[in-house]
């Protein structure tokens, strides 16, 4: 699969989504009129008044195994949300991941100076949509539309994106106890060479309903359809997520996939399930179990799973449990504890994580986090720093 990136600089980019914004507040509202000036006219309306919500984080992991060299690399995020009115939104997200040593933008071969911390291009586009709420067409439901990130149902084992954005169209529509929301993406378009000439494209289409149930808004259960995904696998997942006695919560999908019969190790359909249950919740701790087992051959193109980048903590071909507490230690401080333990193709895995996450006073919110990770033979400490405001 060809990854989909930005051809604009940032600056460019940044110029076009405010321009978007702003040409998209005069077809969706109607601001109301501005109370008029003397030898002003009446009809003249004022401006949709522009919002902006910076906010970012920056991470860095130190790793290190017996008898080898350590790693230090690190992950910058920056993002801008804005709005021009309720009904039109957008976000700009910029990204630069690094590995120390591994040599700088523009760079001939595959090492660079010692301590430099930049391997790829400073700043990528990661993410660049409008988010569309037209108040006045509410048969319409809400879109997005862009570069984007996505995750179809609360588990998002089968449809989610995690590891990069894709250029598409999300759209989501509530109509009484239902929710459907569809993404279609473009994933590979195919040119006549010198030509400005489309002979083949690859399309991602994934569908998702999900029903309250019990006329509450305490559990919900849906289905997830993926119609077309990287050179036409396919799947279907069913999930139900609902809270229990004591503010519990229970997440379950359970998914059937299966690749493109093109692919190089064909198995047809096969499946995986994953499920998270909070054992214990109260004002200051949380334990939770989650526990999942995937079939090898479950490699749909956008996951949840860790294999793809996501949050789900196992892999393809893995089976394994994790036990999650966390305890609020003071205010503005959580401790945090992760045990896993995973068989991937037969082979054992362990891993320990101790972590302690402080919000600390500021404009915003302004958060750090340190952390310690065991997994296998290899030991890290990472630690980050987050912020965001408004204005």
């Amino acid at each position: 699969m060809k990854r989909v990136s930005s051809h604009l600089p940032a600056s460019s980019l940044g110029v076009v989504m405010l321009g978007a914004l702003t040409l998209l507040a005069s077809a969706f509202c109607h601001a109301a009129p501005a109370a008029p000036a003397p030898g002003r006219a009446e009809t003249e309306a004022s401006l949709p008044a522009l919002t902006l919500r910076p906010s970012g984080w920056w991470e860095w992991e130190y790793a290190f195994r017996t008898g080898e060299a350590p790693s230090v690399t690190q992950k910058l995020h920056l993002e801008m949300a804005g709005a021009v009115a309720p009904q039109i939104q957008g976000k700009i997200v910029f990204e630069h991941k690094g590995v120390w040593g591994a040599g700088g933008t523009g760079r001939v071969g595959g090492t660079g100076l010692v301590g430099s911390p930049v391997s790829s291009p400073l700043l990528r586009t990661s993410e660049a949509y409008v988010e569309l709420h037209p108040g006045q067409l509410e048969g319409w439901g809400s879109w997005r539309l862009g570069r984007l990130r996505f995750q179809l149902g609360p588990v998002g084992l089968l449809s989610a994106n995690p590891f990069d954005a894709l250029e598409g169209v999300h759209w989501q529509k509530s109509r009484s106890d239902w929710l459907i929301e569809a993404v279609w993406a473009r994933l590979d378009t195919s040119y006549v060479t010198y030509l400005n000439y489309v002979y083949d494209t690859d399309e991602y289409v994934a569908i998702h309903a999900g029903r309250v149930l019990g006329g509450g808004q305490t559990a919900q259960a849906g289905i997830t359809w993926l119609a077309d995904g990287l050179a036409g696998e396919r799947g279907v997942a069913l999930d139900f997520a609902g809270t229990l006695t004591g503010g519990r919560r229970l997440v379950i999908e359970l998914a059937g996939y299966e690749a493109s019969r093109t692919s190089y190790d064909y198995q047809g359909w096969v499946g995986a399930a994953a499920a998270s249950i909070d054992l214990w919740v109260d004002e200051r701790q949380t334990l939770s179990l989650t526990a999942a087992s995937v079939h090898p051959g479950f490699t749909p193109m956008a996951s949840n799973l860790r294999s793809a980048g996501g949050s789900i903590p196992f892999f393809n071909g893995s089976t394994g449990v994790e036990l999650y507490a966390s305890r609020l230690i003071r205010v503005g401080a959580v401790g945090e504890i992760e045990v896993r333990h995973q068989v991937r193709w037969g082979e054992p895995l362990s891993e320990l994580r101790l972590g302690v996450t402080v919000a600390g006073p500021g404009p915003g919110v302004s958060t750090g986090r340190l952390q310690w990770t065991r997994k296998g033979e290899v030991t890290s400490i990472s630690g980050s720093a987050g912020f965001q405001m408004a204005f």
